[in-house]
């Protein structure tokens, strides 16, 4: 299974590029998002890449870092989502905007998304939302398809201040990409929303600040 590739662009289009590599030209099906930041023709890159095997087809999906990737397999877990609508999501959403969506339940934030209808983004929002809350917490282990790994900080170690649980949430916020402001502002308000006794839990002050997010 291909899992990433660095080589020359021979050709880009609006949703694919051929990156040729040691002579060899792989067709990489990408997002627009990914697009924008791609050099033109003739200019090095290095892809991300899942492979997508059916009994007709081999079809590979580019992405710019492992969280992207991270986020497609998640998607594609859902009952009626395959790569090209996974794609597509990952393509209008980064990593932690769409974590966030999930956590809050915004349905706007997805129908936004062209080609979501509200039947689908309530789907999203049903089938991951226990996913989220669990990767929240740390708990990376039962999630096939995915690489702990690839997006260190996750993982929260029970804290035994309030000054230490916030601080470790605010980290782990970073970790998903979002700012440093907005992380602070999202835990902040998770403590004044949380009872005293959950204020030294940095998995429960992480679980709330994603529903602050907005």
């Amino acid at each position: 299974m291909i899992a990433s590739l660095s080589g020359n662009i021979s050709m880009r289009t609006q949703d694919r590029v051929i990156l040729a590599v040691q002579g060899v030209g792989y067709e990489v099906q990408i997002g627009s998002r990914l697009l924008e930041v791609l050099g033109p023709v003739g200019s090095k890159a290095e892809l991300i890449v899942y492979t997508d095997v059916k009994e007709n087809a081999i079809t590979l999906y580019g992405f710019q870092n492992h969280s992207e990737r991270e986020m497609f397999l998640m998607l594609k877990r859902v009952q009626g989502i395959g790569s090209k609508i996974a794609l597509g999501i990952t393509s209008v959403l980064t990593p932690a905007e769409l974590l966030g969506a999930i956590a809050r339940e915004d349905l706007r934030a997805l129908t936004n998304i062209p080609g979501i209808g509200k039947k689908t983004a309530e789907r999203i929002i049903i089938e991951l939302r226990e996913l989220v809350r669990s990767m929240a917490q740390g708990n990376l282990s039962n999630l096939d398809g995915f690489e702990p790994a690839a997006t260190p900080g996750l993982k929260i170690v029970r804290s035994q201040t309030p000054a230490s649980s916030r601080s470790d949430a605010v980290m782990a916020l970073e970790k998903l990409g979002f700012s440093l402001d907005r992380a602070e502002r999202a835990v902040n308000s998770a403590l004044s929303a949380l009872s005293a006794e959950k204020h030294s839990d940095a998995g429960e002050v992480l679980k709330e600040a994603l529903l602050h997010l907005g």
